[in-house]
């Protein structure tokens, strides 16, 4: 198998295939701390539909969501088809030979897990690798309304998370949001809803279940000007800033929103 170039993007066919055809996935460095990145994956993974299986050293710890936690790979009582790791990048290599010892498939290193030496080792030894970059930029969130075929735009905003004056720590949920007009960011926001929210809300509808509702995306803009999607949610917030902000004609986000009442929203 050739080696793939983890600094490059990873290809659409590539992702799916690996998604496809898992079934069953360790996570090491799963933490029952709900605050933590590694939680939320395990929760949504988990409700998707994969066997997850928390792997964590702590001897205390039992469970995470009511599944049984390991205390390593080699104490899991059965096949795995992928390991995913959220710990450190020089432990990397480790749980790479632990994934090729228990006959893993896949070893999937998250956000900021970036350890070439291990994947050179597992892709040697015929698993498929996925190495996570850590995206360095602006976030911004972009909310849109769907009718599960049709999608209509609100403004995008960023939050202010800094509680003292001149942008200083401590960080906090958020303090205050804001939403600015620009050619610049009527130009994003085209983009954003042309190649991630459309496509989303279309790829949803094909599957036969389709997405009726606020959907709002958590995006980061890179050095290079590209949205890369961080997170979707199901909800709407900084209704009062979107109004404001809404350039276009109310009325087909008033007729949108009465389609949505007529199928129970």
């Amino acid at each position: 198998m050739a080696l793939l170039n983890h600094n490059e993007p990873y290809s659409e066919d590539y992702l799916q295939d690996i998604l496809s055809s898992v079934k069953t996935i360790a996570m090491v460095g799963a933490s029952p701390d709900k605050t933590k990145f590694s939680y939320g994956v395990l929760r949504v993974l988990h409700e998707t539909g994969y066997d997850m299986i928390p792997v964590n050293p702590r001897p205390e710890l039992k469970e995470i969501r009511g599944l049984k936690v390991y205390s390593s790979l080699d104490k899991i009582d059965r096949p795995v088809d992928m390991v995913e790791v959220f710990r450190k990048p020089e432990d990397l290599y480790g749980i790479a030979e632990e994934a090729i010892a228990i006959g893993a498939k896949v070893l999937w290193g998250q956000i900021g897990v970036i350890n070439h030496k291990a994947a050179r080792l597992a892709e040697e030894a015929g698993l498929k690798v996925v190495i996570e970059k850590f995206l360095k930029g602006e976030e911004i969130s972009f909310i849109a309304i769907s009718d599960g075929q049709n999608i209509l735009p609100l403004a995008s905003s960023q939050d202010h998370k800094r509680r003292d004056n001149n942008n200083l720590v401590p960080n906090t949920g958020v303090m205050g949001a804001n939403s600015t007009a620009s050619q610049k960011k009527d130009e994003l926001e085209q983009k954003v809803m042309s190649h991630i929210m459309a496509k989303t809300v279309q790829a949803m509808a094909n599957q036969g279940t389709p997405y009726i509702g606020f959907l709002y995306a958590g995006l980061m803009m890179t050095d290079n000007h590209e949205p890369n999607v961080l997170e979707f949610n199901c909800r709407l917030e900084k209704l009062g800033m979107l109004v404001i902000r809404y350039r276009l004609s109310l009325m087909p986000l008033i007729d949108l929103i009465l389609s949505l009442k007529t199928v129970g929203i």
